[in-house]
Formats: structure tokens, C-alpha cells, sequence
């Protein structure tokens, strides 16, 4: 069976996926994998998929890693944290990551131990949709979304955020 490039591009925010993903949490909590263990195994796993997108040989991907960086968004909560999991792993294999982090009066302390170890590396760091790039981005990983607060996507950074994204994406171009 062949495979094509539709096939490398899967929605991560069905209802399906999320069911899924809170019972395999769940499974993992039970077989006594601490919170911070299944925040680390989220975040390389989906290093690892990023990566495979990274180097695949495909048309939608015009440039490489170190010259279109992948973005990553995230929020206040422990998807955000999985985020920037994800994009401290991929710098640790020399992608260049762009973290979009906006300010937050209250961030769980899980969130802020992960902004913590990001910021040892060197990964770029915004807070500002000014201070994002203008040219298209090979991978955008959007971590901005809580099944467990809605309201956010309420917030104006929010749809800024998902307006740059559309827009700067380079599968868009």
C-alpha cells in the first residue's frame, strides 16, 4: 500500500483523538507513571512525530528546519506544557523552535517548571504575534487549546495566534 502526503497531515483535535488520548492518560496514571513522566513521554513523542514531518521528502515542505523553523503556541495548562515539551525536544535534535507564549497572570506549576527548562536552551522565545516571523513556517504546533477551558479561544492573543497561523503557514503558501 502506497502512502501520500494526505496521509502525513491528521487534525489532532477530534473528540475521537481526545477520548482516546484521556484514556491512555488515564491507563498511565494507573500503572503509576507520575504527571511530569507522562508529560516527558507526550513531549518526545510528539518530537519524534514533528521530526518525521520535518524530513520527509514531500512538495508542501519547501524548506528546511533550520531555514522555516516550526512554531509552537501554547496555553496555561498542561497541553501548553506538553507543547513546550515537545519543542525543547525537538531543539535538543537542532531544529530551530519558535515558542509563542503569551502572558498569563496564572499558569499551572507544571506550565511554569516546562517554560522553566525551555529556557535553558536556545530556542526563541515571543510573547508578541509582532515578533513572529513573516515567512512561511514548515510546522505549526498549536497547543493553545483546553478541552477543560473553551473560554480561551475567546481571547484576542488567541485569534491573532490562529490568524498569524493561517496565514504563515507553509502548506498555506
Amino acid at each position: 500500500m502506497g502512502s501520500s502526503h494526505e496521509d502525513l497531515l491528521r487534525p489532532g483535535g477530534s473528540k475521537d483523538a481526545y477520548e482516546f488520548h484521556t484514556r491512555l492518560l488515564a491507563a498511565a496514571q494507573r500503572s503509576g507513571l507520575s504527571l511530569e513522566r507522562r508529560l516527558e513521554t507526550i513531549g518526545v513523542c510528539s518530537s519524534q512525530m514533528a521530526l518525521t514531518l520535518l524530513v520527509f521528502e514531500s512538495p508542501f515542505l519547501e524548506c528546511r528546519p533550520k531555514k522555516c523553523p516550526p512554531e509552537a503556541y501554547r496555553g496555561p495548562h498542561i497541553q501548553g506544557a506538553q507543547g513546550i515539551n515537545c519543542g525543547r525536544h525537538l531543539a535538543n535534535h537542532e531544529v530551530e523552535v519558535i515558542l509563542f507564549l503569551a502572558t498569563f497572570v496564572k499558569m499551572q506549576d507544571l506550565v511554569t517548571s516546562e517554560v522553566n527548562l525551555y529556557s535553558r536552551t536556545s530556542i526563541k522565545q515571543v510573547a508578541s504575534i509582532k515578533d513572529l516571523p513573516a515567512s512561511p513556517i514548515d510546522l505549526i504546533i498549536n497547543c493553545l487549546d483546553c478541552h477543560e477551558n473553551p473560554l480561551l479561544r475567546e481571547q484576542s492573543w488567541y485569534q491573532s495566534v490562529i490568524d498569524w497561523a493561517n496565514q504563515n503557514s507553509s502548506s498555506s503558501s
